[in-house]
């Protein structure tokens, strides 16, 4: 988390002379609009603020420096650039996004602050308030900041006793690795992990080749050493950075390891993370802060369709964790490819029987280990919970034309907390209306107080933590229930698999 974000939105949101709708900050002034929330509250929005210099030239590959100053009034009406990806974007992205309800001179009362940090595989996406959009979210009167960061080869806040960070998917996994980091240490106080964990198969493990992704853009070149690499990547264009990682990607299989993920690095002083994520949460040398963390329960719809789009086969081999190493032993390997095959592909529906095993493997088996491990070592609660919802707010579903499945797709959730430009008109009383109310109120309740449920009434249950020997699940559907184990079968399925490296061992309990 750069500290020029921090303390950017730090004078943003606490000492700032105002007037009307702009703000004074360290660098210059800003100009923002105004707009409603879904009951028809004002709200106040600033886009496109500056958090550190444009990362290009020599800075493209460094870390951020601090943005710089700017004389007038700078117009933060429109969004700034997303980061460089196939559908467009600049290397000039680092900006943010700012929601309040109430600006400092009319209110003395410091607002939690909620920082979304989005999704999108670490290659595509941005905190465009089109795709997510605060109108629900600022009904519970917090303040949401959503972010650009760095994607692919070129690549949170703070009143500061009180900052929520939150992501889904590839999101979720950085505000994982936030958790796990000690150059995060003191800058949020709670966590919410949506669909993505550090431990998951899709994140745990990548190949950092830097030489080879040079050699694959000049294969008639003899590449020698990583800074070699890296002054070629330097002097390359955008596009050509981009292009080469396309070719990087193609080069891979469904469920093989990522060539774009998290880089463990020799320990420094400013090394993000130098440990495995396993060994650092088994540790406790984390920052230990309240957690919400949970997946869907049907999170494979979309990755089924995209496999078969791409016309890949769902052999049970590629629903084997890249992460767990047989040490070349292929009958053991083969042994859990056919357990698999057996517990997964051998029914009549491929369509539901590729969703579950998607699901299972790259989802619920690696959030529930990390709940299980942050309860067992962590002074802090751990709230993990299950989405069902299917109604005209899963919004990926909608988006990809995936109405026909059943169940909550990987994405859906984000259609009940934030407003998109596919929101559909919301009914008072109709499920889509309860449903939204009830996560909002769940998720700013956590932000504000580190507890979901600090008054039943709010929802009408109370979330119970998970402890080491009891995975208490808050399901969310129509209805919300509590369930203890909902995964056991799962689990156990899972964990046998697990233990046969000594990598993964400790991944379920």
């Amino acid at each position: 988390m750069s500290k020029y974000l921090l303390i950017s939105i730090f004078f943003i949101l606490m000492k700032l002379t105002i007037g009307g709708p702009t703000v004074t900050i360290p660098q210059g002034t800003l100009e923002g609009n105004r707009a409603q929330d879904i009951d028809g509250n004002q709200f106040f929005r600033f886009l496109g603020i500056p958090y550190a210099k444009p990362p290009l030239g020599d800075l493209r590959f460094r870390e951020p420096e601090s943005a710089e100053s700017w004389s007038g009034v700078r117009n933060a009406t429109v969004e700034g650039s997303s980061c460089v990806q196939l559908s467009g974007g600049s290397e000039d992205c680092l900006y943010l996004n700012v929601y309040t309800r109430d600006l400092p001179e009319n209110s003395t009362e410091l607002k939690p602050v909620m920082v979304w940090i989005h999704g999108g595989s670490f290659t595509s996406g941005s905190g465009s308030p089109t795709i997510y959009g605060p109108e629900f979210i600022l009904t519970e009167d917090v303040v949401v900041v959503s972010i650009n960061y760095r994607l692919g080869l070129l690549g949170f806040i703070r009143n500061p006793d009180n900052v929520t960070i939150f992501g889904e998917s590839a999101g979720s996994v950085s505000v994982h690795y936030h958790v796990l980091s000690p150059l995060s240490k003191g800058l949020f106080q709670n966590a919410i992990l949506q669909s993505g964990a550090a431990l998951d198969s899709r994140a745990d493990g990548s190949d950092h080749d830097t030489i080879a992704l040079a050699q694959l853009l000049y294969p008639l070149r003899t590449i020698t050493s990583e800074s070699e690499a890296l002054d070629i990547f330097q002097q390359l264009s955008a596009s050509s950075i981009l292009i080469a990682q396309t070719l990087l990607l193609l080069n891979e299989t469904f469920g093989s390891t990522k060539s774009l993920g998290l880089s463990i690095e020799p320990q420094s002083p400013t090394t993000f993370i130098s440990k495995s994520p396993i060994e650092i949460i088994t540790s406790g040398e984390y920052n230990q802060v309240p957690l919400i963390i949970g997946y869907n329960n049907r999170e494979g719809i979309l990755f089924n369709d995209l496999r078969k789009k791409a016309g890949f086969d769902a052999k049970p081999e590629y629903f084997v964790p890249h992460n767990v190493d047989f040490y070349g032993n292929h009958t053991d390997r083969q042994y859990y490819v056919d357990k698999i095959q057996e517990k997964y592909l051998s029914g009549p529906n491929d369509d539901d029987n590729v969703i579950a095993v998607i699901t299972d493997s790259f989802f619920v088996a690696g959030i529930i280990g990390s709940a299980q491990n942050h309860a067992l070592t962590s002074a802090s609660n751990v709230y993990l919970y299950k989405i069902s919802l299917d109604t005209q707010l899963n919004s990926m579903k909608i988006f990809y034309n995936l109405t026909e499945y059943w169940g909550a797709s990987h994405g859906d959730d984000l259609g009940y907390l934030f407003k998109t430009l596919l929101t559909p008109t919301i009914e008072p009383g109709s499920v889509e209306e309860t449903s939204l109310r009830r996560l909002v109120k769940l998720w700013t309740n956590f932000a504000k107080y580190g507890n979901p449920t600090t008054d039943v009434e709010d929802v009408g249950i109370s979330w119970p933590a998970v402890s080491p020997q009891q995975l208490n699940t808050l399901h969310i559907d129509v209805d919300l229930t509590v369930e203890v184990n909902p995964e056991s079968e799962t689990v156990e399925f899972w964990k046998e698999l697990f233990q046969q490296s000594n990598i993964t061992s400790e991944y379920l309990r």
